[in-house]
């Protein structure tokens, strides 16, 4: 599932996970991002729990925010929103998507109906007030309550990413990427790491550093790749697109992990005072790398969390942590264990441009995804598509905003 972040963003996840201009989590774009970081500010938890009890969702009552809101974000009938729309509408039809509800409040019920109600405002509401007008009339605007309460979320960016790679092990390419393991277990309802089986009992999954190191999972290598750093880059963007040296190209997707906690490589490197935070990217640790593999990798290991995937078809990568297609600067990825799945969301926060500065972002996106580094209620992580451009962008990606929810008025929903 973050797919480019440096920052807490990433693992996307059970997903696709990350590029993200932070200065905490690294992961990293398809392609090589110039990286001009912001700083961390360390007097803010971006990813502090929820408090007991707390919902993470709160009624927005000022109608007046509320129509700035739809005002900015207001995008006709755009094709990647009316996409992005419908593949949530497809998720909320499938059986195993009434496992993760209730939410935040939320029943199943209300977030389908939610989903198919806006879907339907988009195919018949074409001008800006009609749109506006309806959306108020039927629908709620929720409000998270952000990493303190105050309504502030750390928005982070993360992209798809391209590397080579070979099926047979050489000189070359001696870096697997593992298959999901037969003795991984999962609750089957919520997806949640149960450990590992041993016999008729379970213990936790084996860490980073204890897989590697032992050699335990040999044989179930789907590919190598040509560092361990850049298979911990895939692992940490939960998805790749593979240039084959035999030829032709593999789509590699998320197929779980082994529950550990997540650490990300730029945050060590930070602990360790290798790098200032202003510094921390893709270059840096590239760069880096060259001269120091050995330390690299130790800093890897550090990291106790472990990804595993499976060969996708191209019309379906990359796939987000919901099983789809993630929709360019429409999917955000957010943490799936405070927030409902699938739902609708407004993000007002700021975007890199091309150049040194930053342009308002207000838009329109589907909660699509998650990343191991996406935490709590004060996270979120956008998706900014494939190739160059979009790895500028999420690179550089690390502001602050606010992240809203649509969900149908219970009278409407009857």
């Amino acid at each position: 599932m973050s797919i480019a972040t440096i920052a807490p963003s990433a693992l996307r996840r059970g997903a696709l996970l990350l590029v993200a201009g932070a200065a905490l989590a690294l992961t990293g774009c398809r392609t090589t991002k110039t990286v001009e970081i912001q700083p961390m500010q360390p007097t803010k938890d971006y990813t502090r729990p929820l408090p007991p009890g707390v919902n993470p969702l709160r009624l927005v009552t000022d109608q007046a925010r509320y129509r700035r809101l739809l005002e900015a974000s207001y995008a006709g009938n755009d094709p990647l929103l009316v996409e992005a729309a419908a593949r949530s509408a497809e998720w909320f039809r499938k059986p195993s998507a009434k496992n993760h509800f209730p939410i935040a409040g939320v029943s199943f019920d209300r977030a389908k109906a939610s989903i198919d109600a806006l879907v339907e405002v988009l195919r018949s509401y074409p001008t800006q007030e009609q749109y506006i007008s309806a959306v108020m009339e039927k629908f709620d605007l929720y409000e998270s309550v952000g990493w303190d309460g105050s309504g502030e979320v750390l928005f982070t960016g993360y992209c798809a990413m391209d590397f080579d790679a070979s099926k047979t092990r050489s000189a070359e390419f001696n870096f697997p990427l593992y298959s999901r393991p037969a003795d991984l277990v999962v609750d089957e309802i919520t997806g949640k790491v149960q450990g590992q089986r041993v016999g008729n009992t379970l213990r936790p999954y084996p860490t980073r550093r204890e897989i590697e190191e032992s050699g335990m999972l040999k044989g179930t290598e789907i590919v190598w790749v040509r560092s361990p750093l850049d298979a911990y880059f895939i692992q940490v963007n939960g998805s790749a697109k593979l240039w084959l040296a035999e030829g032709g190209v593999m789509y590699l997707g998320y197929s779980g992990t082994n529950g550990r906690q997540y650490t990300g490589l730029g945050a060590t490197m930070i602990k360790r005072r290798i790098v200032d935070p202003s510094r921390v990217g893709l270059p840096f640790i590239r760069d880096y790398y060259k001269s120091h593999p050995q330390e690299v990798l130790d800093m890897i290991r550090e990291n106790d969390r472990y990804v595993f995937f499976t060969a996708y078809e191209s019309g379906k990568w990359p796939a987000g942590s919901l099983g789809f297609r993630v929709t360019e600067r429409r999917t955000i990825a957010t943490d799936k264990e405070v927030f409902p799945r699938g739902g609708a969301v407004i993000v007002d926060t700021r975007i890199p441009t091309f150049g040194r500065t930053f342009q308002p972002f207000t838009q329109m996106m589907f909660d699509q995804d998650t990343g191991g580094a996406i935490k709590a209620p004060g996270r979120g992580d956008l998706y900014m598509g494939e190739g160059a451009a979009a790895g500028l962008i999420a690179g550089r990606q690390y502001q602050e905003g606010r992240l809203y929810y649509l969900f149908l008025k219970e009278a409407a929903k009857q």
